[in-house]
């Protein structure tokens, strides 16, 4: 029988060793058990409320006057558009109206001027030779493509065309800094109607979240102009991995 004390009451070697490991042994639990829930402390923060869908998520901020060749203006976080009507080209032998203008299922392009919010109103921002009105002030090009739904060009209520825009804010490096969009576009007096933000390039290469676009009228090119607000989020903060890629 293995004996558990001397003589003289001191414990024995081998329970002295087990305690000694026991001890070890409930510490490593401890800390382990910290190590977790600091852990899911940490993913509890990022997830964001329940049923968010996902983290909570920065917003980007529109650069100052982008692309701009004078000086940086206030920052700004909506665009005009003042669409060149010489630019604008439907499909001629697609669904067309009595009068000649496309009907529902017609598909189009066009482009125009990307000015500051603020700066045009219902009639102004282009030249009847399709140049800018205010040539000094453009921040960048618009590019427009899609479809004409509805009552076609004689719709007066509710969505009209179905389209992918691109806000292009670099006048001197096309492509190097733009912002995407989708969705909808509504006739001038219906009010604005949302569409989303569904990427970019540059400084807005993760931008997501949605815009607002309010048709504000005609110019005298026969385009039109149009007020946009953005509500940039970030959707892939994973630049790192990116940066790896670049040095590789």
């Amino acid at each position: 029988m293995q004996t558990t004390s001397t003589s003289t009451g001191r414990i024995h070697p081998t329970i002295q060793t087990r305690v000694a490991l026991v001890v070890i042994l409930v510490a490593a639990a401890l800390a382990l058990a910290g190590v977790v829930a600091a852990a899911r402390s940490d993913t509890d923060r990022s997830a964001g409320p329940p049923g968010d869908g996902g983290a909570s998520v920065p917003a980007l901020t529109m650069p100052a006057n982008p692309g701009a060749t004078g000086p940086a203006g206030p920052p700004i976080d909506g665009v005009d558009v003042a669409e060149d009507g010489t630019r604008f080209v439907f499909d001629q032998n697609g669904p067309l109206l009595d009068d000649g203008y496309p009907d529902y299922g017609n598909g189009f392009v066009t482009q125009g001027y990307l000015y500051p919010a603020g700066t045009i109103g219902e009639s102004d921002g282009v030249l009847a030779d399709g140049s800018p009105e205010f040539p000094d002030l453009v921040i960048g090009n618009w590019t427009c493509w899609g479809y004409f739904v509805g009552d076609g060009a004689d719709t007066t209520d509710g969505p009209w065309v179905i389209t992918t825009q691109v806000f292009d804010f670099d006048v001197d490096q096309p492509g190097a800094t733009t912002i995407i969009t989708a969705g909808m576009e509504t006739p001038a007096g219906t009010g604005p109607i949302a569409r989303a933000i569904t990427g970019g390039t540059g400084a807005f290469r993760a931008a997501g979240g949605q815009m607002s676009q309010e048709t504000l009228g005609h110019n005298v090119s026969e385009g039109v102009n149009a007020t946009f607000v953005f509500d940039l989020v970030e959707t892939d903060t994973d630049t790192d991995t990116d940066d790896e890629e670049d040095e590789r």
